[in-house]
């Protein structure tokens, strides 16, 4: 009883969490192709309709991408996924597709913070569970147009899904600042560096931003010789290569 009291209060909120998601949750329900979902997505409809390969598929939207490439801003990454527009294969896996990026929104941060909380804070979790279901109550009330957040797939890949790798890969620093074996280093390293390549093909503006951030952050270990110092600088240059080229 005296447990239940002391846990009472997140108790309530996941539960006034959940009942406020539910009707943003049944709204995936009637998601449908928007705008540039059709233009993105026209080539390689044809390719599925005239093929049904998923790997031709794949392949035209790398053609598109590197087409994109030339003529655009550089979103590589971003334009590959908005030609793999799911729309093209049915409304269902669109709105499939649509309903997980939604739950990495909220998933990805939250990992963030319990991570930092637990090589950082090292708080017991019902007091930074709190913080993290007002989080996700913030950004699912606030957002200035759910529209385009999480119900529209070209707006959500672009913006959002940039978001969520950022966190990601601030998640994984943070692992790979506090471990010791050697496989696990190596392992977290190439994630980076994937992520690294992922991001800075990504939201342009977005992307911009975190150069300064995890430039920011590389500085700061350089002066305090930090002992991943060196690998955080390999993987900035990468990121910081990629935002350029």
């Amino acid at each position: 009883m005296k447990k239940l009291k002391k846990n009472l209060v997140v108790i309530i909120l996941v539960l006034v969490l959940v009942i406020i998601l539910i009707p943003l949750l049944y709204l995936f329900n009637f998601a449908v192709m928007n705008a540039d979902d059709f233009i993105y997505g026209d080539a390689g409809r044809e390719v599925w309709l005239s093929t049904h390969s998923f790997g031709k598929v794949v392949v035209n939207a790398f053609v598109f991408a590197r087409e994109y490439y030339d003529i655009w801003q550089g979103s590589y990454f971003s334009v590959f996924m908005m030609t793999m527009q799911p729309g093209i294969f049915s409304t269902s896996v669109y709105r499939v597709v649509l309903l997980l990026m939604f739950l990495l929104c909220m998933i990805t941060p939250i990992f963030a913070l319990l991570t930092f909380n637990k090589f950082y804070l090292k708080a017991k979790i019902r007091y930074i569970l709190p913080y993290s279901l007002l989080y996700l109550f913030m950004v699912t009330q606030y957002m200035p147009s759910s529209f385009e957040a999480y119900y529209w797939y070209n707006s959500a890949v672009y913006y959002q899904f940039t978001f969520c790798m950022i966190m990601l890969y601030i998640g994984i620093c943070m692992y790979l600042n506090n471990s010791e074996k050697t496989w696990v280093k190596t392992a977290l390293t190439t994630l980076l560096a994937i992520l690294a390549i992922t991001i800075s093909g990504s939201n342009y503006v977005t992307g911009l931003v975190f150069v300064m951030l995890y430039g920011f952050y590389v500085l700061i270990s350089l002066i305090k010789k930090s002992k991943n110092r060196f690998t955080h600088l390999a993987l900035f240059y990468i990121y910081f290569y990629t935002v350029l080229y």
